[in-house]
């Protein structure tokens, strides 16, 4: 019975599909293979057998002898020991296993280490391939000030991405994101009404929405971010997830308030100026003009904009500054011109 068992362990070590050997746990070299680890490192059949183990193990920091010694200190202290390992195949190409390595009595070797290997080759190439996807949209994000974020709306959790704790300018060890928290990071009540608003939009439609939100930074300066949605929802059409983006556009919101600003004060500064300032187009239709110019046609802007040059000052005058006005564009460049004109019996004298 003894050797029948014995039969069969050794008919199905022998059709395993993962590869698997016997070490002499003395001397550490091998005594038995499979045909399937034979084949996963590229040796005819027996010919690994007498070899130290160390011929699997790939270069490493560590020397591949005095890692198979280390391996062997540590099944002798707890018996087992599983994990990923770097092997080498017989022609010298590299290659990840997963190893469920164990020691025992066997009947005809002695004392054995059994160490059976799978091929995770290419899960560790999908895994590399993954974490370096994830490090360049890292990167992305982060030159984009863009991060993501999602809200299960079933579980109340929502994840936020690295670039989002930035963005707020929060640390992840020490704020938890929720509907609440996140709330309060805008403490205005017309901000809340509009979030209830959106929310209650993405419940309702299929379709991406998008909206800019203010907040207050940890040092109390106002922040501004933009923001994408859409909703996920199951087979039901019931909605179970909120996804979305976080866009940092402070620096941006900033630069148009200075902006706003500026244009402010220099329509101001050229409404006031007591100079007449005239915008005119190629085909000399009025575009802007200020109230100085308004005061000396006596009419109202309504009545010079959109209308031609020689339509709005008088006949004499028009002529003469039409002219002036196509040989500037034709030389694309400022000439001088002085003219003392009368417009409704008043006196002037036009230096441009």
């Amino acid at each position: 019975r003894a050797e029948a068992q014995i039969s069969l362990q050794s008919a199905i070590s022998m059709n395993m599909l993962e590869g698997a050997y016997l070490i002499d746990a003395n001397d550490m070299l091998i005594c038995w293979t499979n045909p399937k680890l034979e084949k996963m490192f590229g040796y005819s059949p027996g010919e690994m057998i007498g070899k130290h183990v160390s011929i699997v193990n790939a270069p490493t920091d560590l020397d591949p002898q005095k890692k198979a010694a280390q391996l062997s200190r540590a099944l002798r202290r707890s018996g087992e020991w599983q994990g990923e390992v770097k092997n080498i195949k017989k022609d010298g190409t590299e290659f990840w296993c997963y190893a469920n390595i164990s020691i025992f009595d066997h009947p005809k070797y002695g004392r054995v280490i059994l160490s059976i290997h799978t091929d995770i080759t290419e899960r560790k190439q999908v895994e590399n391939a993954l974490r370096e996807s994830e490090r360049k949209l890292r990167e992305t994000q982060k030159m984009a000030k863009l991060g993501h974020w999602s809200w299960d709306v079933r579980t109340g959790q929502v994840q936020w991405s690295e670039e989002v704790f930035n963005t707020f300018q929060l640390d992840p060890k020490r704020f938890t994101p929720r509907i609440d928290s996140i709330l309060a990071l805008s403490p205005w009540p017309e901000d809340h009404q509009r979030d209830q608003e959106l929310i209650r939009r993405a419940t309702q439609n299929h379709k991406i929405g998008s909206y800019e939100q203010r907040f207050l930074r940890p040092d109390k300066s106002i922040g501004y971010y933009y923001s994408t949605f859409q909703g996920k929802y199951d087979e039901g059409g019931k909605l179970i997830t909120i996804v979305g983006t976080v866009q940092d556009i402070t620096e941006s919101k900033h630069a148009e308030q200075i902006l706003r600003e500026s244009e402010e004060k220099y329509r101001n500064l050229v409404e006031h100026t007591p100079d007449q300032i005239s915008l005119f187009s190629k085909d000399l239709k009025g575009l802007s003009v200020n109230s100085t110019v308004e005061k000396m046609l006596g009419k109202p802007r309504e009545e010079i904009l959109g209308r031609k040059l020689t339509r709005v000052f008088p006949k004499d005058i028009s002529r003469t500054y039409a002219n002036y006005l196509k040989t500037v564009l034709k030389e694309k460049k400022a000439l001088e011109y002085e003219e003392h004109i009368k417009i409704k019996g008043r006196s002037y004298w036009i230096d441009i």
